[in-house]
């Protein structure tokens, strides 16, 4: 018999910021414009912004992949920073059944955090983070 196949798992980093960017597209009382989103630290670092990772992660079985995916929420303050992980992981939970940049989302699942994690070679801005598994469809 021969082994099973695996299919090969699709860009989960690619859904994370699609789920984020229309996350953050609408402004809130926390920040007056749409706060950018992307997997790189900007040249210039904006006032917000979100950077999105993803560290690793494995095959749930053979129709979903679980990708381990960072969340990074830089702010001015902390209030800000907090208030911008709560809306990146309202938005991660709400992703699920549907599709983000052609890529169907099964679940967000084992979330860590969020918590403050500054940069110390950042003294101008705060950092929280989380991280947790967006499982996604291989078919």
């Amino acid at each position: 018999m021969p082994p099973p196949f695996y299919p090969t798992p699709k860009p989960a980093l690619q859904a994370a910021i699609a789920i984020l960017k229309a996350a953050f597209i609408v402004p809130s009382p926390f920040y007056a414009t749409p706060v950018a989103v992307g997997a790189r630290m900007p040249n210039v670092r904006p006032a917000t912004f979100v950077r999105v990772d993803r560290l690793g992660g494995r095959m749930h079985n053979v129709v979903t992949d679980a990708a381990r995916i960072l969340v990074e929420c830089w702010a001015p303050d902390s209030d800000t920073a907090e208030q911008m992980t709560c809306t990146a992981s309202g938005a991660l939970l709400n992703s699920l059944g549907q599709y983000w940049a052609g890529i169907y989302v099964r679940e967000w699942a084992d979330q860590q955090g969020p918590g403050g994690f500054d940069d110390p070679a950042v003294t101008d801005q705060r950092r929280w983070q989380f991280h947790g598994d967006l499982r996604v469809s291989t078919n």
